[in-house]
């Protein structure tokens, strides 16, 4: 519920359902933050000719540094959403905090 892409969704509220969905990767299942991120994906976007599934692309956001999107305890979006020049993108600037070492904030 509420984690499905829908036309009434702007922007943030794209990136607010994915980082929520992350923030409890696990939960109900085993990598659900990763398949509602899947979900949300774009139809020319990368993750769209990787061919990954929830569980792969879990294992490949666990495996890189893009693991501090998974569990964190807050998100606080930086500045405005900007839109990029294609008009169909944006770019938003995250600070995400609160891992047992709460390394720092992702560009």
């Amino acid at each position: 519920k509420g984690q499905l892409p829908s036309k009434d969704y702007k922007p943030r509220d794209v990136i607010r359902v994915i980082l929520n969905a992350l923030q409890n990767n696990d939960e109900p299942q085993l990598d659900h933050g990763a398949c509602v991120a899947l979900e949300f994906k774009s139809p020319t976007g990368l993750l769209n000719d990787g061919g990954l599934d929830p569980a792969a692309y879990g294992r490949f956001l666990r495996s890189t540094d893009y693991k501090y999107l998974i569990d964190y305890n807050n998100a606080v979006f930086v500045d405005d959403t900007i839109e990029l020049n294609d008009s169909l993108s944006v770019k938003q600037k995250v600070k995400i905090t609160g891992w047992s070492d709460d390394s720092g904030t992702l560009p």
